[in-house]
């Protein structure tokens, strides 16, 4: 990844992280309810995607493949579960987890009709 992505951070560091994904045109801002709410249970993190929020745009191309790519560098890292309201990230989660090896974990809910190949809903 050329660029950080800037996060927001609360909860326990020993516990699972959430990564909390907002939708196109927002930030992590967008979850301080969320992030308070789940923080006794989760290390909560509200991400800024590539040109959003605090996270530079980066040299690489704005593209849904490379917000996925970020994605998954940033799950990988965290080994976390994510939680997510943008029927934008579909894809974006999709192609993340279909050619790389898969986090332990994923969790991902939102408007509409979510069915997401391989993910779990359960556990939040």
């Amino acid at each position: 990844m050329d660029i950080d992505l800037y996060y927001q951070e609360k909860g326990n560091k020993d516990k699972t992280p959430l990564i909390l994904l907002h939708g196109n045109g927002e930030d992590g801002s967008y979850f301080k309810n969320q992030i308070d709410y789940f923080s006794d249970k989760y290390r909560v993190i509200a991400l800024d995607t590539r040109g959003h929020g605090k996270s530079p745009r980066g040299t690489e191309p704005f593209t849904i493949e490379q917000f996925s790519c970020d994605l998954y560098d940033f799950m990988v890292r965290l080994d976390g579960k994510i939680f997510s309201n943008s029927k934008q990230l579909k894809e974006m989660i999709n192609n993340a987890l279909s050619s790389k090896e898969k986090p332990e974990e994923k969790v991902i809910t939102g408007k509409g009709d979510f069915r997401f190949k391989g993910v779990s809903v359960d556990g939040l």
